[in-house]
């Protein structure tokens, strides 16, 4: 599967009001940087999801739990997830 990055000004599906879900990308994980009030129980969780669906300036994301769903939240909200590798010099 050919992982779908996010795109502040286009989307490659036509109908934009529909949402276009396809399985996660395991290997590609995300970050939410702004969690809505309906999603405030989620911020204990480690910050790990997956977009596992799109619909017109909107997300789907699953936890690395693999139970755990935001069944929409702004695409804005989610950044890639970020891997710093830290040298034994700083540790």
């Amino acid at each position: 599967m050919i992982y779908p990055k996010i795109k502040p000004t286009i989307t490659p599906f036509k109908d934009k009001k529909k949402w276009h879900l396809f399985d996660p990308s395991w290997n590609a994980p995300h970050s939410i940087i702004v969690f809505d009030e309906k999603y405030k129980q989620y911020e204990k969780l480690d910050n790990t999801w997956f977009l596992c669906g799109v619909r017109n300036g909107h997300v789907r994301l699953i936890h690395n739990d693999r139970m755990t769903i935001v069944e929409s939240i702004a695409k804005w909200k989610v950044v890639e997830h970020l891997f710093i590798v830290c040298p034994n010099s700083c540790k």
